[in-house]
């Protein structure tokens, strides 16, 4: 039986039939499995990694990148479940293509992404529902680019590729592995294509950035694996050094800031839009959406007055929090596919948003405890004290935390309602300060 609030979605959606399977491990298993060729073996387990849908678009499917698990493998799929009478489309040209063998040379096992179990496309026309493997994905072609040719971008012979992150349409995340599990690149695809520009100037500077191996312009970036954990990990573990590693990491983010944004790269952009968050946090919980709206107000309002200041945009590594930045030997940006050029501040609203969203802060505690040594560490080696950098700090971290609230449900995170109602009631504070 699916949750109070899942079940109150899909009656709100009669136009996706199959939302409810979605929202459902168990139903989705039991029909993935009626859908199988005969002789199919059905996963043990379906779970949905990540759902890209909001109620309230009509016509708009929704698309969920899915964990297949079998006794012996893990398989990664995408399950779309599209509108009623809007009739299944055609699967993409090339999807059934044969991958290369795991023990040729220069291969690498790429089945968790273009071998599911099955071929081709499953296809539920009754209940507009079809399922295909990730790296058949027609919205990411950068994926099946990658998995047709993975030894060209990861020459680890003998090895196989893992997914971290999928966001099916959007982008991958994965790692390749050699022949003994030890990872050896991150490789990232993703729809639009890359822009390595910012990577280089950064590069270029002195900051450490990971080293690149190889760019497609068919939107494919492998960089060499940076070992060790993260800076969350040290700040879950309560490790004695995480002060420090913070510290480390504001300095680190002044020195980002620093680098001039190469002329490749856009031009700063509007402030990011906290009134299509606070739609999203309605379309999932009417009963919120009074409130969120008003902190989607707040919030903009006191962006807008603070940028009559005039500040200078700097080039920001974009999602800055501490799940992206390596803490090994010394700390470095992971992820630099989302380089932009923004205001300053919006960098140290993204970190804070994002610890009191993981729970190692106290909702509702001051800024300058949420933020800590890493404050400390970049206003000390940000030129003219970092000003900029504080301007509407709270509300921007208001904004971040709206547009945070509802990831949980994103991620099928099965308290979602209450996470969103936490992280939202976290950002009210924040714009009212």
């Amino acid at each position: 039986m699916l949750p109070t609030a899942d079940a109150a979605l899909t009656d709100r959606d009669p136009g996706l039939p199959s939302l409810r399977t979605l929202l459902d491990p168990d139903a989705l298993r039991e029909r993935l499995a009626a859908l199988l060729p005969a002789g199919a073996e059905p996963p043990m387990r379906v779970r949905v990694d990540l759902l890209d849908y909001l109620p309230g678009g009509p016509g708009r499917p929704a698309r969920a990148a899915a964990v297949l698990e079998y006794a012996d493998r893990t398989r990664r799929a995408v399950l779309t479940a599209h509108p009623a009478d809007s009739g299944l489309p055609e699967p993409p040209a090339g999807e059934a293509r044969p991958r290369p063998a795991p023990s040729a040379p220069g291969a690498l096992d790429t089945g968790e992404l273009d071998d599911p179990g099955w071929p081709g496309t499953l296809a539920d026309p009754e209940h507009g529902l079809t399922a295909t493997a990730a790296a058949a994905d027609p919205d990411l072609p950068a994926l099946r680019h990658f998995t047709s040719a993975a030894g060209a971008f990861a020459p680890l012979p003998g090895g196989r590729v893992r997914t971290l992150r999928h966001e099916p349409g959007r982008r991958w995340t994965g790692r390749a592995e050699d022949a003994d599990g030890r990872p050896g690149y991150a490789v990232r695809c993703r729809a639009g294509g890359v822009n390595v520009a910012a990577h280089l100037a950064l590069a270029a500077a002195g900051v450490p950035v990971p080293d690149i191996g190889r760019v497609s312009r068919y939107g494919v970036l492998a960089t060499r694996w940076v070992p060790g954990g993260t800076l969350a990990d040290l700040l879950a573990a309560a490790d004695p050094a995480s002060a420090d590693a913070l510290a480390a990491a504001g300095a680190l983010l002044a020195r980002i800031h620093a680098v001039a944004p190469p002329r490749e790269l856009p031009g700063p952009g509007p402030a990011p839009d906290t009134a299509a968050a606070a739609r999203a946090v309605a379309a999932l919980l009417p009963d919120l959406a009074e409130r969120a709206a008003a902190v989607a107000g707040a919030a903009r309002a006191a962006v807008e007055r603070a940028d009559r200041a005039g500040d200078p945009p700097v080039l920001s590594p974009g999602a800055f929090s501490a799940d992206r930045l390596a803490a090994g030997e010394r700390l470095s940006p992971l992820h630099l596919e989302r380089v932009r050029v923004t205001h300053p501040a919006e960098d140290l609203a993204e970190f804070a948003a994002g610890e009191i969203a993981a729970g190692r802060v106290p909702a509702g505690a001051p800024l300058e405890r949420v933020l800590g040594p890493l404050l400390d560490g970049y206003l000390a080696a940000a030129p003219r004290g970092g000003t900029a950098a504080c301007r509407a700090l709270a509300a921007r971290t208001a904004g971040a935390l709206l547009r945070r609230a509802v990831r949980p449900f994103r991620h099928r995170d099965p308290h979602w309602p209450e996470r969103t109602a936490e992280l939202l009631a976290a950002a009210e504070v924040l714009s009212n300060g």
